[in-house]
């Protein structure tokens, strides 16, 4: 990373959750930007098994919020246009004009969808993507949200909601104004500074 990160005034930071409960990637994400949305600074939101492959992986300041990552190994470098996962950097007012992530994705898949949905509805940001190529490191997953053939497939229950809270399923009703930054509880509990990144961990 510091090789791709060279011209780019940068602070790798990761945050790590404890505890054995439900992994709630979106919220972590929630929590780096509260620890760090005093900065002058944009974010980049980062997925650690993906890894850039070439200089068109760019990371200079989005004007707009950015998918870095729309082409990677995992999709056979097939670009996907309501994929935003992965490799997305965003600035600090786009961020927050939509609340950050919603909190309620427990478990795997979806949070990143919720967040280009809610872009979308805003209907004033205008989203964009780079050309850079990015390989993923293989990884003990069964799909992707999009994949709704593995809704059936996978037997997760906590998938299974994801995937209709993404599409305002039954019952799982939510309101990106008061679900995201504004309702967002977590307790750092280390901050650990080693050679070129910072590591927090926290109690979601």
């Amino acid at each position: 990373m510091r090789h791709f990160l060279k011209d780019v005034k940068h602070r790798i930071v990761v945050v790590e959750q404890t505890g054995e409960g439900l992994f709630n990637r979106a919220k972590l994400l929630n929590a780096g930007f509260s620890l760090y949305r005093d900065a002058n600074a944009y974010f980049c939101f980062h997925d650690v098994d993906m890894l850039p492959e070439s200089a068109l992986c760019d990371y200079s300041y989005p004007v707009a919020p950015t998918h870095l990552s729309a082409y990677c190994s995992q999709f056979g470098y097939q670009y996907d246009p309501y994929c935003f996962g992965g490799v997305l950097l965003v600035n600090k007012k786009d961020f927050r004009s939509v609340n950050g992530f919603s909190n309620q994705y427990w478990g795997w898949g979806a949070e990143d969808d919720d967040l280009r949905k809610r872009f979308d509805l805003t209907r004033t940001i205008i989203r964009t993507r780079r050309m850079g190529r990015y390989r993923s490191i293989e990884r003990l997953a069964f799909g992707h949200p999009r994949a709704h053939e593995n809704v059936k497939r996978s037997g997760n229950p906590h998938y299974q909601k994801n995937c209709l809270r993404l599409g305002s399923g039954e019952g799982l009703p939510y309101d990106p104004k008061t679900d995201g930054l504004s309702d967002l509880k977590f307790e750092l509990l280390k901050t650990v500074t080693g050679d070129g990144f910072v590591r927090h961990l926290v109690r979601l």
